[in-house]
């Protein structure tokens, strides 16, 4: 017989101490399973706003530098800090705001445009009198550029990287895994250990200040797992993204969960049956066969 408890978790109704990246959910009613009992836990559905900005205090990828000198590229120098402002940016939006901040700086005679095929921005000079660097400092994803470069008339850089990270994972660390899930995110070398990942979806195709939402419509196991705790009665849920960051600016989120306690016994008496039928079936054909065949060559 089994058992199945729903669960609806909110972020926001945390304890006061807690962080939307990592909290802690009490069950008042403790789930206790049998010893010849098991749990599956399912994510059925989350959702959240993608509202975390691109360009944000955490990786703190929001400053570059214009560099002014005479002809010889060295005499001279004049260094402007550019500073854009924390936000969620689209290719667009980030190459106005960059023209705009240029100007703001006395530096009108670079103007940035956006390149549609390659992804990329053409960054033109119009003022040769002297020699103009860019020195991409901590933004050069977002700039195409990687290193300090000549920004002569028409210079097209390489692609722009508008997301800083691509994942959203969520991780469990009070569940005991029974598949033993692997990864190598949190020691980043070329070998897996063991993982405590409960959910992954992406939000790069998810426009700014839309909702990333996952539904397990079709009631598949993509994130279905057998756990081997023996009870229940907390789990902590924490955020993280692909390189192991915790994402701490991320705005509140819901997540569905679904636990079925079900009888091992069962099971595996259910699988041990089928075996054995499958076993006789074959016995008794290979049997009829082989009395057809003496029947044929006794005639």
């Amino acid at each position: 017989m089994t058992k199945k408890y729903n669960l609806f978790i909110s972020s926001k109704n945390r304890d006061i101490n807690d962080k939307i990246y990592d909290f802690n959910i009490y069950l008042k009613n403790q789930i206790i399973i049998g010893a010849n009992e098991g749990i599956n836990i399912n994510v059925m559905s989350f959702s959240m706003l993608n509202s975390m900005y691109n360009v944000n205090s955490i990786t703190k990828n929001n400053t570059f530098i214009i560099k002014k000198t005479d002809t010889d590229g060295v005499s001279n120098p004049v260094y402007t800090n550019i500073i854009i402002p924390y936000g969620n940016y689209s290719v667009l939006t980030l190459k106005d705001t960059i023209n705009s901040l240029l100007i703001t700086n006395g530096l009108s005679n670079i103007y940035l445009s956006y390149n549609v095929p390659t992804n990329s921005y053409t960054y033109t000079n119009n003022n040769l009198t002297y020699k103009w660097f860019l020195i991409p400092s901590s933004c050069s994803k977002l700039l195409g550029i990687s290193t300090t470069t000549e920004i002569t008339n028409n210079y097209t850089s390489s692609y722009v990287n508008m997301v800083n990270y691509d994942n959203i994972i969520i991780k469990c660390k009070s569940l005991i895994f029974e598949s033993l899930n692997q990864d190598n995110i949190k020691d980043k070398q070329n070998s897996l250990n063991v993982s405590d990942i409960l959910f992954w979806t992406t939000k790069t195709d998810v426009e700014p200040f839309q909702m990333i939402n996952y539904k397990n419509e079709d009631a598949g196991t993509s994130y279905s797992y057998n756990i081997t705790n023996k009870n229940i009665s907390i789990l902590q849920l924490q955020l993280y993204n692909e390189y192991d960051e915790l994402i701490v600016d991320a705005p509140d989120y819901t997540i569905e969960l679904q636990l079925i306690v079900y009888e091992k016994n069962d099971a595996i008496f259910k699988e041990i049956g089928l075996q054995s039928l499958s076993i006789l079936n074959d016995i008794y054909y290979s049997l009829l066969t082989l009395l057809f065949n003496r029947k044929k060559i006794s005639y």
